[in-house]
């Protein structure tokens, strides 16, 4: 594997742990996650086409689509109420 790709998962990895929670995506709008998907990139040196390449895979891919695991917790919810937690 090549140098770049393992740098370019690990800029993916550490943005989706610090900015694809629940509270950040209610919380950053996506010029928001932008720029700090550009911030990380500057620090790393990652080309202007790697930039594009992250921008597209988890910002703008992501925007309205819905989670991967939503029609799982979705029967979840229905088949054991008792799971469902109150605030």
């Amino acid at each position: 594997m090549s140098e770049s790709a393992i740098k370019l998962g690990r800029i993916q990895v550490e943005f989706d742990c610090l900015y694809g929670t629940k509270e950040m995506l209610k919380r950053l709008t996506q010029k928001d996650r932008t720029s700090e998907l550009l911030r990380i990139c500057n620090r790393e040196n990652v080309s202007f086409k790697g930039f594009e390449y992250l921008e597209r895979k988890l910002i703008l891919d992501q925007t309205d689509k819905p989670s991967p695991n939503a029609d799982h917790w979705a029967r979840l919810r229905r088949d054991y109420p008792a799971i469902e937690r109150s605030a």
